[in-house]
C-alpha cells in the first residue's frame, strides 16, 4: 500500500487532481487505520469516496507490475473522476522530483521512533543492514540465497572497514532459522532484531542504517528501506536475472543503487550491465 499511496500522491500533484480511494473496498478503511498507527500524517490523504459508477471513467493504467506507465498520457482526460484500472504503481520513476516530500510523507509516529531508538542503542557505530526474505518467496524462486548473502555482506564490510572500524551487521528477515545460519567471516558483531513489528523495523532501517543490502530484490519492503534511507547511503542489491523477469529493472531500481552479482569464480562484483 505504500507504493500505491505514494505514487498516487505524486500523480495527483502532476495532474492537478485530488486523489481518492474507493470506499466500496473494506480493505481501504483497514489501510487507513494501519497508516494512522504507523505514520504521523499521511493517513490524512485517504479521501474515501463511493461515487456512482456512471460518474467515474475507468482508465487502463499501470496494469503490469514494476513497469513505469507515464502519467502524461492521463493529462487529456476530461472526466471529473477517473479511476485507474491497475494496482501496480511500483516504479521509482513515479516519485521522481518528490523524494523530500515522500520522506516527509512517511514520517513515523513517536511510538515507532522510540522503539527503533531503543534497539539502536545496542548496535555499533556503522550499521550495515541486510534484508532477507524467505517464506513465500522460496516457492516463487525469488528468495534470499545464503551463499550470496554471506559473500555480499563480506564484500560490503571490506569496502567500508578502512573508514570505519566499529561495524555491526543487522539482519532483517522472516525466517529466524535461516538468519541463525548466516556466517560472516569478518570480525563484526551481528544483530538480529527481536522486534517483530514491520513498522519498527522499517523505522529503524531508515533512521539508523548506514548501508543496506537487499538480497531478495523484488521485496517491496526492502525497496522502501532503501528508498527512504538518507541521501548518499550506499545501497546494494542482488542483480537478479531469472527471478526478476516479471519486472522492468530499469523502472524498479534507482540508478544510484549498486547491483551486485557473483562472477564465474564465485566472487562478488558490481554488475556493469544490470538492465
Amino acid at each position: 500500500m505504500m507504493w500505491r499511496t505514494a505514487s498516487l500522491y505524486v500523480i495527483g500533484k502532476q495532474l492537478n487532481r485530488s486523489i481518492y480511494f474507493d470506499g466500496n473496498y473494506k480493505c481501504i478503511y483497514e489501510y487507513k487505520e494501519e497508516f494512522r498507527d504507523i505514520f504521523e500524517n499521511n493517513y490524512k490523504i485517504f479521501k474515501i469516496m463511493r461515487p456512482k459508477k456512471q460518474h467515474v471513467k475507468l482508465v487502463s493504467f499501470a496494469e503490469k507490475c514494476c513497469h513505469y506507465d507515464s502519467p502524461d498520457r492521463l493529462t487529456d482526460e476530461s472526466a471529473q473522476l477517473i479511476k485507474i484500472w491497475g494496482n501496480y504503481l511500483q516504479s521509482f520513476k513515479y516519485l521522481r522530483n518528490y523524494k523530500k516530500q515522500i520522506r516527509k510523507f512517511f514520517t513515523f509516529s513517536t511510538q515507532n521512533k522510540l522503539k527503533a531508538y531503543q534497539f539502536a542503542q545496542n548496535c555499533s557505530k556503522f550499521k550495515i543492514c541486510v534484508h532477507t526474505r524467505r517464506g513465500d518467496f522460496v516457492e516463487l524462486q525469488q528468495s534470499t540465497n545464503k551463499y550470496f548473502t554471506e559473500k555480499a555482506t563480506s564484500y560490503i564490510i571490506n569496502s567500508v572497514k578502512k573508514r570505519y572500524s566499529n561495524i555491526s551487521i543487522i539482519l532483517f528477515g522472516d525466517d529466524n532459522n535461516f538468519l541463525n545460519h548466516i556466517e560472516i567471516a569478518d570480525n563484526v558483531t551481528i544483530y538480529t532484531p527481536t522486534i517483530r513489528s514491520r513498522a519498527v523495523n522499517l523505522c529503524f532501517a531508515i533512521n539508523y542504517c548506514n548501508s543496506l543490502l537487499i538480497t531478495a530484490p523484488t521485496s517491496t519492503f526492502a525497496w522502501w528501506m532503501g528508498y527512504l534511507l538518507p541521501e548518499g547511503s550506499p545501497i546494494f542489491y542482488y542483480s537478479c536475472e531469472r527471478s526478476c523477469r516479471h519486472i522492468s529493472k530499469k523502472d524498479f531500481f534507482p540508478t544510484e543503487w549498486l547491483p551486485l552479482t557473483l562472477n564465474f569464480e564465485g566472487k562478488i562484483e558490481v554488475d556493469d550491465n544490470p538492465f
